[in-house]
């Protein structure tokens, strides 16, 4: 069941972002210009599309699973994270990639090499403990040790 959620943007193109299956977890961003990132070089590309994030959630950007393939570019972060706060007209998402082909990377303009996913954001009290209950052995690089 799908949470009905409204969320004000400000596109380039005054066009709605969508999900481009009914599968999609995530939405496409497009360029908003020609981009050419020679080989090794880093370049932030903006896509000029702001989100108002609803209180309770945050925004997670990454790479489409083909962009390295198809561009030869890799995001340097790997994903960011957008807070609710970063909400205004002069703040668009960008992304800063790097390009690791040995070939000029062009990203034309409308080129969906970006997707975005709105989550739920659980927001814990910590507690401080002076000691952590150690009842299973199970977790990181534990599963070989005895």
């Amino acid at each position: 069941m799908n949470e009905k959620l409204k969320v004000r943007i400000k596109t380039y193109d005054w066009k709605k972002l969508n999900y481009e299956t009914s599968w999609a977890v995530a939405f496409d961003v497009k360029a908003k210009q020609d981009y050419e990132i020679e080989p090794w070089e880093t370049k932030l590309v903006d896509t000029w599309t702001s989100i108002e994030i609803p209180e309770g959630y945050g925004l997670i950007l990454a790479s489409r699973s083909w962009t390295f393939k198809n561009y030869g570019l890799m995001l340097i972060n790997w994903i960011w994270i957008i807070d609710q706060d970063y909400r205004g007209n002069s703040d668009t998402l960008k992304y800063n990639y790097y390009n690791i082909s040995k070939k000029t990377s062009v990203i034309k303009k409308w080129d969906r090499i970006w997707q975005a996913m709105l989550v739920k954001v659980l927001k814990p009290e910590f507690e401080v403990v002076s000691d952590m209950k150690n009842e299973s052995r199970w977790g990181f690089w534990t599963t070989w040790i005895k």
